[in-house]
């Protein structure tokens, strides 16, 4: 799934996906901004230049489906020891062995322990092995027959997939990664966010437009499938990546980090208030540290300070109040060459934000108008 999330260098964000993702997002970008493989038409023509400045996400993502970014490695989920070894008999595989009859024996035993006013049938099950020959023997079992039932009902320790079956099974997950500025994220979050608020236009413009008959060209057919089938799952999935976005400019930490360390990333605490703390700068209220224990207000944080869940609903209104962030009506229509070169110095001049001085940025962005 394609993601974007804090980095450990404090002007940086890492966007993160499978092949396949990112291959979506540059399709869809081709098709509304006419580059690529689209063909020059532009579905919401009064926005060409503006969004033009997404071409910059794609060039990343480009470079990075070719090998010229970086690649991140994490776990998948998938245990080594449910795979059998090459070789391994059936019988120690789940689900390749053949099923036999359950032992008679398995019935007569529970038919006498309900018949018994003793443990019902679930607490006999949970007894030791050891409580369960004697609980027998009592009613009456002879050695050999509670052999014979303990053999019947005891879990066989089997692999769950065959090395033969999966031969090219992996425990982890590879997936590209690039890194993008806080100011570039800032960017382009908002200007998805106001391509994202014409969608059904936009669909309905990417499919009209693959439709339309052309000279000489016999792929009409197959640009229409596309679309259909294509267009608004992969705008919903540059919408998730938008987000995404939104989330990385308020302040979240890595959640990556807090759950498997419970610690945040160095320069990433977060205060009481939302705002981003430093190490070394004084918090606004209370956090809580990688052990567990209370950071009171006014104590410095550490570079594993954990934030309290005051503090992630902070985030939370932090993020509600740049992802709505009122922009100048039609502030991204029908841009000028000036305009795109105020916004490209613009970048440069605020390339070395912080999460947060980002705002700043933001603030600017929104008056380009």
């Amino acid at each position: 799934m394609l993601r974007a999330k804090p980095s450990v260098h404090t002007n940086e964000i890492l966007v993160q996906g499978d092949y396949r993702d990112l291959e979506s997002i540059c399709f869809v970008i081709d098709q509304i901004t006419g580059t690529g493989g689209a063909s020059g038409h532009k579905p919401l023509p009064e926005y060409s230049a503006s969004f033009s400045l997404l071409l910059g996400l794609t060039y990343m993502i480009r470079l990075a489906a070719r090998g010229y970014c970086e690649l991140s490695v994490s776990p998948n989920g998938i245990r080594q020891e449910w795979i059998a070894p090459c070789g391994t008999p059936e019988e120690f595989i789940a689900g390749l062995n053949r099923q036999e009859e359950p032992d008679s024996v398995i019935d007569e035993i529970e038919d006498a322990v309900v018949r018994h006013s003793g443990p019902d049938l679930e607490s006999f099950y949970y007894m030791s092995e050891d409580d369960k020959s004697g609980f027998l023997s009592d009613l009456g079992f002879n050695h050999d027959t509670i052999a014979r039932f303990l053999q019947a009902v005891s879990t066989k320790e089997q692999y769950l997939f065959s090395r033969e079956q999966y031969p090219n099974v992996t425990f982890y997950n590879t997936r590209l990664q690039f890194r993008i500025r806080y100011s570039e994220a800032a960017l382009y979050a908002y200007i998805l966010r106001e391509l994202l608020s014409h969608k059904e236009i936009l669909l309905q413009n990417i499919c009209r437009r693959a439709g339309a008959p052309r000279a000489g060209d016999h792929t009409s057919e197959y640009r229409i499938n596309c679309c259909l089938l294509r267009a608004g799952s992969d705008l919903a999935l540059l919408e998730f990546f938008m987000e995404q976005l939104f989330l990385c400019l308020s302040g979240v930490p890595d959640p990556d980090l807090l759950i498997s360390t419970g610690t945040l990333p160095p320069g990433s605490s977060i205060s009481a208030s939302g705002d981003p703390v430093s190490p070394g700068e004084w918090p606004a209220g209370d956090s809580i540290s990688s052990s567990g224990d209370i950071i009171p207000a006014g104590t410095l944080p550490s570079e594993g300070s954990v934030p309290s869940s005051p503090d992630l609903f902070s985030i939370y209104r932090v993020y509600a109040e740049i992802r709505k962030k009122e922009a100048p009506k039609d502030f991204l229509k029908n841009w000028t060459d000036n305009t795109l070169t105020r916004a490209a110095k613009l970048l440069q001049a605020h390339s070395d934000d912080t999460v947060g001085q980002v705002i700043e940025f933001i603030e600017d962005f929104l008056r380009l108008r």
